[in-house]
């Protein structure tokens, strides 16, 4: 039974790969036999795992059904919060986002808030017609760090708190609930993107961070790798938000262009397209405090640096200038093609937790 399971999630998975094979196709890569390959397939077809979605063109004979995965039999839902509002979505199998939101609430540790992210949950569920039995779970992404051997997330600055147990979320919940930092959890798509190493640069309302060694994420000894926000980039600087003075944050967050214009970051890039004198001196002072944290990571980690969060979502018109201002810091590089920003724009945390709960129902199929 152990191995009729292994070879029958090898299918699976093939075909999960593939996007869209034939039976044909499964047995000669898999090295099947073609009556093992239609057993397995019509259990899964009966299960509602797969489902025949045509025909290739025939080259003479019979013409061999495609078979391609049911996206929606499975979904999970994405959770990101942060201090003045809550992101979230409902994904498919694929990865695909079925919907997503993004609602005005003042984070609060209470009974009242957390039932309200429960309600949030619901609506979304029910809206796209999705029953309980399709969802797998909610991944939950927190501006803090994630310590799973004792149950807490640490260091919520951010949101007031000093720490917060996961059960005060989850048991709130009536799915499973896995927790990620939120710099982490944006970051979790770029192995979907590149192979090998990267430092991935989260400009939010916080600046984080998450390092990828050989594609595997490092989250350090104590849980707490790329803390980037928090590496001093001006000595007795501007206050940050952990009570020290001179950390990134204060320099390259989300705050520092939505504080130019006591509005959004559309507003404010859109000043800066009209070329507002204010605007164009902030934008000018945030592009060679950012380039000296790109310049210092590149020193350190020699690998890509990808840019994201809310700021990185904006960031690829201005790429060039970027590269131009990380170029006149260095001593052994006249190009900088290692920065780069991420393709994934909205809602990155939110996705990047959900899609843990893809992952744990791939490996289990």
């Amino acid at each position: 039974m152990a191995v009729k399971r292994e070879n029958r999630n090898k299918v699976y998975a093939y075909i999960y790969k593939q996007g869209k094979t034939s039976r044909q196709e499964i047995a000669v890569n898999l090295g099947m036999s073609m009556p093992t390959v239609l057993q397995y397939t019509k259990e899964l077809i009966e299960e509602g795992q797969i489902q025949e979605i045509g025909a290739y063109e025939s080259t003479g004979g019979r013409k061999a059904k495609s078979l391609s995965i049911c996206p929606k039999v499975r979904t999970a839902v994405g959770l990101d919060l942060t201090k003045k509002h809550v992101s979230i979505l409902l994904i498919d199998l694929l990865g695909n986002i079925i919907d997503h939101k993004r609602e005005r609430k003042l984070f609060e540790k209470t009974s009242e808030y957390f039932g309200q992210l429960r309600l949030m949950v619901d609506d979304i569920i029910s809206q796209n017609g999705i029953s309980s039995e399709q969802i797998l779970g909610i991944g939950v992404s927190v501006p803090g760090n994630v310590e799973e051997a004792q149950g807490k997330i640490c260091n919520l600055h951010m949101l007031g708190l000093a720490e917060l147990d996961f059960t005060e979320i989850s048991h709130v919940m009536q799915y499973p609930c896995i927790f990620m930092n939120d710099a982490n959890a944006a970051a979790v798509e770029l192995k979907r993107q590149y192979k090998g190493n990267a430092v991935y640069l989260s400009l939010s309302d916080t600046v984080g961070g998450a390092v990828f060694i050989e594609n595997r994420l490092y989250e350090g000894d104590n849980f707490r790798s790329a803390e980037i926000g928090h590496m001093r980039l001006v000595p007795e600087g501007r206050l940050c938000y952990c009570g020290k003075r001179g950390c990134v944050d204060p320099y390259c967050s989300a705050l520092v262009l939505k504080n130019c214009v006591n509005a959004d970051l559309e507003t404010f890039f859109s000043c800066l397209e009209k070329k507002e004198e204010k605007c164009m001196k902030v934008w000018d002072e945030y592009l060679n405090d950012l380039a000296l944290v790109i310049h210092n990571l590149r020193f350190f980690m020699d690998c890509n640096i990808i840019l994201g969060g809310y700021v990185g979502s904006y960031l690829e018109p201005y790429l060039t200038e970027i590269r131009k201002r990380v170029v006149k810091l260095g001593h052994f590089e006249i190009s900088a093609e290692y920065i780069q920003t991420c393709s994934y724009k909205m809602e990155a945390s939110a996705l990047g937790a959900a899609l843990q709960h893809i992952d744990v129902y791939l490996k289990n199929m």
